[in-house]
């Protein structure tokens, strides 16, 4: 390899598989992709029997469900790691993954957005739609406006078409997504010099924890991260100069980094730093030649953009990142101190749940060590060794600090959530590696590599699911609980939200529940007020209380009478609540929900049975 030019090991000099590596009966079928399609379809048919059961509250719908992402995988696993099948099959593969992923996520909420987040969107698209420019305040996630890439494409859309939000949100979310999958193969080839690999790693890229379900929402991360994605591919593409495309693929790059700059912060956090740490580590492996320069000089490019953006309208960004950041690295300093501090009760997976996690975790830490161990200790029995590879199995180390995140920092479930989507852009390489080439063994036990392979598959699958998005407690739908998320939302408060809509108008301020402020937010154009718990647990209407009212203009209170009839299974009703370490809500006193019919000046406007909307705007001083 040259001194002053670094890139990928040309992808035929990588064996797709060990020399003397013999495969059994399994791994000899031929694959057949009309075949798995079928299946595939089969698995999500099951899946559909069980939302339906679910919705019917029928207790053998979990059951279909399961079944459904099994057969589901198993047959996608087998495919993607069978050596027979070509570069393009392996690019079906992943697609069919992926819009299996976007399908199934469309038929759990089919008629609308339920996820708080997407409410948010929603809420800063109909302004875009209403007001017909950008940057309209929105009350429930101020950040949003001032990254309007997401909101811009579906309001084009549906400018372009005239189908609803909804609709237009879906597709370019689906289409986002499904798309990242092919990038993912794209990169993942390019940096492991094999399509076997590069296929496996996709594969396992889509099985994070929120890839399935949070990134596959109406929320700004699901385009943001294909415009990383294809900023990154595109920068490693070493023979760009050499075929007279480098400015084109350099403008390519620069291209989806401004988009990725004014659609999501965090992202465009991660992928600059992805950019620069991922060029320094090349440089000091193999010299400062064109690919590690292009890096730099890209990296560069989005810190510039990026200041400018922020700067320019974007000033609130750093306020906001600014918290959790500062959270994370106070909890690690102090090494635990606030360890056990959880978006979710650990207990609400059950201990099925809480074992496949576990063991899921155990799984992906052993396969990232043995990738790092082949692509650092084996010899390609002289091709040599992908300086490139070498240096995304060094990041995929960061899945280990990405743990400690989980144990030691306040809220580390949701952290290190959210921050294994982006450590599995590593991570996903070196496990590939580990699931082709493995440990050496004896030549008797290497035919069940392949079987080997496709149970680690299913077991990361199994382990994502139990703990990534939806919550373990809504991997169905049909069952409400109040402010929990999707299963938050149901008829009662969505026809409360819309009535309030219609008949009071938008700008108002209403205390509500998480939930129920995220959809008064989207639907009714309110200024939701989730963060005033004691106006529902005190039993009695206090001078404090009526001092609140007053001092913070509130208008409207919503009150849930399932308030009182269980703990919240995500720990909290109200924001402030969740903002306390450790701190878990309990289930709201009737009296406290009651208060409000007998204190003079307040007026019920509203009751649909569980909901009531009360006028606190008459309410007296004292």
């Amino acid at each position: 390899m040259e001194a002053n030019a670094i890139s990928a090991t040309p992808v035929q000099t990588i064996p797709e598989a060990a020399p003397g590596v013999r495969f059994d009966r399994l791994s000899r079928i031929q694959t057949n992709l009309p075949v798995v399609l079928i299946g595939v379809a089969v698995g999500t048919l099951l899946i559909a029997v069980g939302f339906a059961g679910s919705r019917a509250h029928d207790s053998w719908a979990a059951w279909p469900f399961w079944i459904g992402w099994i057969v589901s995988t198993l047959l996608l696993g087998l495919a993607i790691t069978s050596p027979a099948l070509s570069a393009r099959g392996r690019v079906v593969v992943v697609l069919i993954e992926a819009a299996q992923q976007s399908f199934v996520r469309w038929m759990y909420s089919p008629l609308s957005f339920t996820f708080p987040d997407e409410l948010s969107h929603w809420r800063t698209a109909a302004d875009i739609l209403k007001f017909h420019h950008l940057f309209h305040e929105n009350p429930r996630l101020h950040v949003s406006p001032v990254f309007p890439g997401l909101e811009e494409v579906a309001t084009s859309l549906v400018s372009l078409t005239h189908i609803g939000l909804f609709a237009a949100g879906t597709i370019v979310v689906a289409t986002s997504h499904i798309a990242l999958s092919a990038a993912a193969f794209y990169l993942f080839r390019r940096v492991s010099g094999s399509a076997r690999i590069g296929g496996i790693a996709a594969f396992v890229f889509a099985m994070n924890p929120l890839h399935a379900g949070f990134d596959s929402m109406f929320i700004y991360q699901a385009p943001a991260l294909l415009l990383g994605m294809v900023a990154l591919e595109t920068a490693l593409d070493e023979r760009a100069p050499r075929t007279g495309r480098g400015w084109a693929s350099i403008a390519l790059a620069l291209i989806c980094l401004a988009g990725l700059v004014v659609t999501h912060h965090l992202t465009a956090a991660v992928f600059i730093v992805v950019l620069a740490g991922v060029g320094v580590l090349l440089g000091i492996l193999a010299g400062f030649g064109p690919t590690a320069k292009r890096l730099l000089a890209l990296a560069l490019a989005g810190v510039l953009m990026a200041t400018i953006w922020v700067i320019a309208e974007a000033g609130g960004a750093l306020s906001y990142l600014g918290t959790p950041l500062g959270d994370t690295i106070s909890g690690v300093i102090h090494f635990g101190s606030n360890a056990g501090t959880v978006a979710l009760p650990a207990s609400s997976q059950g201990n099925s749940g809480d074992l496949l996690t576990i063991l899921a975790t155990i799984v992906t830490a052993i396969l990232v060590a043995i990738g790092f161990w082949i692509l650092w200790r084996r010899p390609w029995g002289g091709s040599g060794r992908s300086v490139l590879a070498r240096t995304f199995a060094l990041c995929a180390l960061s899945y280990y600090g990405v743990l400690l995140v989980r144990q030691f920092a306040p809220n580390g479930a949701e952290l290190s959530g959210r921050l294994l989507v982006f450590a599995a852009l590593f991570t996903s390489v070196s496990v590939g590696f580990a699931l082709v080439f493995g440990l050496p063994v004896r030549e008797n036990l290497r035919r069940y590599g392949r079987p080997a392979a496709v149970g680690a598959l299913l077991v990361i699958f199994l382990g994502a699911k139990m703990s990534g998005w939806p919550a373990p407690w809504e991997q169905l739908p049909g069952d409400f609980h109040v402010a929990a998320f999707e299963s938050g939302i149901d008829r009662a408060n969505t026809e409360a939200v819309n009535w309030f809509g219609a008949n009071i108008g938008p700008g108002h301020k209403v205390v509500c529940d998480a939930s129920t402020c995220a959809l008064a937010a989207a639907y009714a154009e309110a200024d939701p007020v989730p963060n005033e718990g004691e106006l529902y647990y005190s039993p009695t209407m206090t001078p404090e209380l009526l001092q609140t009212i007053h001092g913070r203009g509130l208008e409207y209170i919503i009150v849930d009478d399932r308030l009182s009839q269980e703990r919240p299974i995500s720990g909290h009703f109200f924001h402030s609540n969740a903002d306390e370490a450790g701190s878990e809500d309990d289930a709201v006193p009737e009296a406290g929900l009651t208060k409000f019919a007998d204190v003079r000046g307040i007026q019920l406007v509203y009751d649909n049975g569980p909901i009531q909307i009360y006028d606190l705007r008459g309410v007296p001083l004292e």
